[in-house]
């Protein structure tokens, strides 16, 4: 219980609350007040009581009974009563006009927009609604080899799920693609690769990306691993649709490892590339890469029905 004030005395302005409501219950004035009186007058006292509680200072207090807008303390044959000022959104017929007008606001800003919100966005956009779209085929979202260097040849799209892990409960992505780019030369320049998920909720796909993002930019050898940070010539990417993403490039027993994670709505992305020698193969070069992921991934989320 947090008090405001000391307990007993004349009639004083004090603040009492029930015990974790102080933040949701602002002192408004209390009028405070004792009746001393028999042990029938504190059992007429508990009449409108709807709950009780014990405090935390039994020395000082026995019991609290608290209703809608009485506090009443007992310390052997005394009763305080504690009465608060009757605010206008304790009446309920208020709280249900209220409501009311709020449901009102709402679909007549949907009205005005199209009144798309309410059928469709609103139901959608919740983090935990089922999107019920129908989108594009996976292996149709996943980029080719064509923003890398010339050379560089991209496998098939494979969209056989990965075995789950021992001890998960399940799956929760809906369908899923990776695909592996690399250079053939005999002195290969980097290699690559991309997983693209799509889950039934928007929460699953941030729950994906957050874990996906822990996972990635770790430093899980601070003597042979540099911090991630991005490069310069990377700096000026941006995502136009993505709701989360994070880029970085660390090195690695002097390998280059340069990584993009995104959430796009249900979607996610995990793009992962080793960079064996950046003359060839430098940071400019996975600028438009990541634009290509990026501008796919847009047209997906714009080809959903």
């Amino acid at each position: 219980m947090s008090t405001s004030g000391s307990v007993g005395g004349a009639v004083g302005n004090h603040c009492f609350y029930p015990a974790g409501d102080a933040a949701s219950r602002p002192c408004i004035g209390a009028q405070i007040g004792y009746a001393r009186g028999s042990l029938q007058a504190r059992l007429d006292a508990q009449v409108a009581a709807r709950r009780s509680f014990s405090v935390g200072r039994p020395d000082t207090l026995k019991q609290v009974r608290f209703s809608k807008n009485e506090l009443m303390f007992m310390k052997q044959n005394e009763v305080l009563v504690v009465t608060h000022k009757h605010k206008l959104t304790d009446d309920p017929i208020v709280r249900i006009l209220v409501g009311v007008l709020f449901v009102s606001v709402v679909g007549i800003g949907c009205y005005l927009v199209g009144g798309s919100c309410l059928l469709g966005n609103v139901l959608y956009k919740s983090n935990q609604a089922l999107d019920r779209r129908e989108h594009l085929p996976i292996d149709q979202v996943v980029i080719d080899e064509s923003p890398f260097p010339d050379g560089w040849i991209a496998t098939e799209p494979n969209t056989d799920f990965p075995p789950l892990a021992p001890w998960t409960s399940g799956r929760d992505e809906v369908a899923y693609v990776s695909r592996a780019f690399y250079d053939p030369s005999e002195n290969p320049s980097g290699v690559a690769g991309i997983t693209i998920q799509r889950f039934g909720r928007i929460r699953q796909a941030v729950n994906e990306y957050e874990h996906e993002v822990d996972v990635t930019f770790r430093v899980r050898d601070e003597e042979n691993q540099t911090s991630w940070i991005i490069p310069e010539s990377l700096s000026s990417f941006e995502s136009s649709s993505a709701d989360r993403y994070r880029y970085a490039c660390s090195t690695i027993f002097s390998q280059v490892q340069c990584s993009y994670v995104a959430q796009y709505e249900v979607y996610t992305v995990a793009f992962h590339s080793s960079l064996y020698d950046t003359d060839v193969f430098t940071y400019t070069d996975l600028l438009p890469v990541f634009q290509a992921i990026d501008e796919h991934m847009t047209s997906a989320l714009e080809e959903a029905e």
